[in-house]
């Protein structure tokens, strides 16, 4: 449930024509949402497969990892079971267990995240003395 009280909308059409684009297509399919990492955790099984995911507006960045290919390693992270929607294949056509309905696990880039989390990741001009203007409060106030 939406904190909100609202239901996002997603077709079946849409999961499909995602899908082509990547498998068909070699399309590049990224999904970025401003919402918090836990709450699009929440809804990735519900969403098109995608080469990336990025949540809280980019401040992350995860990756799909191919479970199939992880025997051994012991995976341990986040998996997404995705949901069956019409149209959804449960076969690439090649024989390989990867297809729309293939649980996958998430691997966040750790460099992306470590270069957001600095002072001045937005740049000169980002968040370095932003918190003082946003509150309301000017320099000559902080003085007094």
């Amino acid at each position: 449930p939406s904190s909100t009280g609202l239901q996002g909308i997603i077709s079946s059409r849409t999961l499909a024509l995602c899908r082509d684009l990547r498998q068909k297509y070699g399309v590049k399919v990224v999904l970025v949402s401003g919402a918090r990492t836990s709450t699009l955790l929440t809804r990735l099984a519900f969403l098109p497969k995608a080469d990336a995911y990025a949540s809280e507006g980019g401040g992350r960045i995860f990756y799909p990892v191919d479970l199939n290919s992880m025997e051994g390693d012991g995976y341990n992270g986040f998996v997404v079971h995705p949901v069956k929607y019409d149209g959804a294949s449960d076969d690439d056509g090649d024989g390989q267990k990867n297809n729309d309905l293939t649980p996958f696990g998430l691997r966040e880039d750790m460099t992306w995240r470590t270069k957001m989390e600095e002072t001045d990741a937005a740049g000169k001009d980002g968040y370095r003395g932003m918190d003082n203007e946003i509150r309301g409060i000017s320099d000559d106030k902080k003085e007094a």
